[in-house]
């Protein structure tokens, strides 16, 4: 009786084992398909230039601001530009990337260092990062508003208060 025992315990831990390894093989395939929904086409629709001419109108002479953004295979990179009586000045690059597992916006302002975001929000039409430690702007996000318009929210500490910018932007053909 006791052989028995011991063959249908060796039964249940082999049945155990290729439980125990068919689970795994779920959970990877669960994380991968996770990871692959993860990627950087998440913010392909801010893809193209975005063009908001509110930004300097309190400047004499008025200018605008535009947004191009281009789409890579591993990252999805943009750089604002001022324009200006028809000069333009670029004066921020950015870049969308994973890094760590998690998504990073990296800013990069004209003549500064660079300034790196973690997601904290995303969806379908909405992502947000933010960077306690700065000043300002402390979170960026994104808001696609319709195929042709998104609005981008700037929102942190400045001259000692809480501030927060809002840009409407259209999309433009160049």
């Amino acid at each position: 009786m006791r052989s028995i025992d011991k063959g249908m315990l060796r039964i249940y831990l082999v049945g155990f084992f290729f439980i125990v390894i068919s689970c795994s093989e779920s959970e990877k395939n669960i994380i991968k398909e996770g990871k692959e929904k993860n990627t950087i086409q998440l913010f392909q629709w801010i893809e193209g230039s975005w063009v908001d001419t509110m930004s300097f109108q309190r400047y004499n002479p008025q200018g605008h601001f535009i947004e191009k953004w281009s789409l890579y295979q591993d990252s999805i990179s943009g750089i604002g530009i001022k324009v200006v009586n028809g000069d333009s000045t670029i004066i921020e690059r950015m870049t969308i990337r994973e890094i760590d597992g998690e998504f990073r916006y990296i800013a990069r302002p004209h003549k500064q260092s660079m300034i790196p975001y973690v997601v904290d929000s995303i969806s379908d039409m909405f992502f947000r990062f933010s960077n306690p430690a700065h000043d300002f702007p402390q979170e960026i996000s994104y808001k696609k508003v319709n195929a042709d318009s998104l609005t981008i929210t700037l929102k942190g500490i400045s001259r000692g208060g809480v501030v927060e910018k809002e840009l409407q932007l259209k999309k433009v053909d160049f």
